[in-house]
């Protein structure tokens, strides 16, 4: 019982001694941060672009049913919505499509629509997608998947490139992200592009379940969401944040709202919850279901 108990004690002090250290690297962060962002506001100073004409009507999460496809985007367009959000990554032959899962990213498009045959559409490129929107008339909310074999300085790349060919999407589409780096990065490139960050509760913790660090997680979601509420909002001059429905309330809208920063709830299913944002916080959302 004596060398269990002694173990015991060195496990705790040696927990007690990671969370120190945790803590220390963590203040050292958040004032290496803090004398980042002073010296880059200090050099640069974003204009900001206001989004309310991109938040009117329904807006149609992931492009309908089937969702990412082109009939999903006919199928939002009869429902009656005015926008549609879809998800952008590069498949293995450097393809970009509109497709949610990051396992696009280890296949050739060939092999993806392979891969789907029976069920139903193909998995459309992004420049079929924008065609179709300019034809129907629809905004875009393109979500940047900028992670998992397609990183923020090629996702940049990509989108100088949809921009320089068309430029009316500088009124039809906003880039949207989870990624702070990312939209500093599109930002730093041509401030006139509207951007938006996408925002949830734990972020890495939720999609990353099991990873082996999953006890220092939270941690790095605290950082996180530290550095996007004291400063990179602010700094960026973003004026719109897609916030996931569970962590809405009516002080955290007025509290943004203060901050000129315009709210957009996703996903909002349950006719309950979609009267709530109407009336009571009064702002828009996205939906699986478009109808009118």
């Amino acid at each position: 019982m004596g060398q269990v108990e002694s173990l015991f004690t060195c496990l705790q002090l040696f927990c007690l001694g990671c969370l120190f250290v945790l803590s220390t690297l963590l203040r050292v962060a958040q004032g290496a941060l803090r004398w980042i962002v002073n010296a880059v506001a200090y050099n640069v100073k974003f204009r900001k672009v206001h989004l309310d004409k991109f938040l009117k009507g329904i807006i149609a999460h992931r492009c309908g049913t089937p969702e990412n496809t082109l009939d999903g985007i006919r199928w939002c367009k009869k429902c009656g919505a005015v926008a549609v959000e879809m998800d952008l990554r590069v498949t293995k032959d450097g393809i970009p499509v509109i497709y949610h899962d990051d396992d696009i990213t280890r296949m050739t498009l060939d092999e993806a629509n392979s891969s789907r045959e029976g069920e139903g559409s193909s998995i459309p490129t992004i420049f079929q997608v924008l065609e179709l929107c300019k034809e129907l008339d629809l905004t875009i909310f393109l979500e940047v998947k900028a992670f998992i074999g397609f990183g923020p300085p090629k996702a940049r790349e990509i989108i100088k490139k949809l921009y320089m060919e068309d430029q009316s999407l500088y009124d039809r589409m906003i880039v949207c992200s989870f990624s702070p780096l990312l939209l500093l990065l599109v930002r730093l490139m041509d401030q006139k592009i509207p951007v938006a960050i996408i925002h949830r509760r734990y972020p890495i913790t939720t999609v990353m379940p099991r990873h082996v660090l999953k006890p220092l997680l939270p941690y790095i979601d605290g950082v996180i969401l530290w550095c996007i509420h004291a400063w990179f909002v602010d700094l960026l001059g973003i004026t719109l944040m897609l916030v996931h429905k569970d962590g809405l309330s009516w002080w955290y809208v007025e509290d943004w709202r203060r901050k000129n920063v315009n709210i957009l709830a996703w996903t909002v299913n349950d006719k309950h919850e979609q009267a709530f944002c109407e009336k009571v916080l009064q702002i828009p959302f996205m939906t699986d279901h478009p109808t009118t």
